[in-house]
């Protein structure tokens, strides 16, 4: 039974409809299709690493342990330098807000000399070094996502590096059949 749509109308509202359905599904999938993102823009930023060294003669198993090592060793250096920035800042947190309080002082001062008068109260809120603090915690929160998923998204980048002598424009296809 097919049913035609005349209505300009009823177009619009069934193609809304189907973008809907199609966010909805983007959304419920993000949580693997993440690693999975970030396993290809891995693999593909390492690639020439692997090329470069097949052409000393390396072989292709010992040029990928290697960028795999490569690749946790750096994350590890990463999420260090990460840790100590936050704890640094942690330390400094209220000589951060001691100078920031001191430095606001003069700019209400100032403004107060060309007759502009501002809420000072409500303005510190909006600068309070506690909001960056949650922004860093909840940017370390993401990033232990990311270390939750290291395995998969290493996984997924060792089969891209293994799929590119069959499939030297990259790893998306295999992955995407399944083999």
């Amino acid at each position: 039974m097919s049913m035609e749509l005349r209505s300009p109308t009823a177009k619009i509202l069934i193609v809304l409809a189907c973008l809907v359905v199609v966010m909805a599904g983007i959304k419920a999938a993000s949580t693997i299709m993440v690693p999975f993102f970030l396993s290809i823009f891995i693999a593909i930023a390492c690639s020439p690493i692997i090329r470069w060294t097949s052409k000393f003669g390396v072989p292709k198993w010992l040029s990928i342990t290697f960028v795999i090592l490569l690749i946790v060793v750096f994350g590890f250096l990463l999420a260090g330098l990460v840790g100590q920035s936050m704890t640094e800042f942690r330390e400094n947190l209220p000589e951060y807000r001691s100078k920031l309080d001191t430095e606001f002082a003069w700019v209400v001062s100032k403004l107060a000399e060309f007759n502009i008068h501002i809420n000072r109260e409500l303005i510190a809120s909006h600068l309070d070094p506690a909001t960056a603090m949650s922004v860093a915690t909840n940017f370390i929160s993401g990033m232990g996502g990311v270390l939750s998923n290291l395995f998969l998204i290493l996984l997924l980048s060792f089969s891209c590096f293994l799929k590119q002598t069959v499939f030297p424009a990259g790893c998306i296809l295999p992955l995407l059949i399944l083999e």
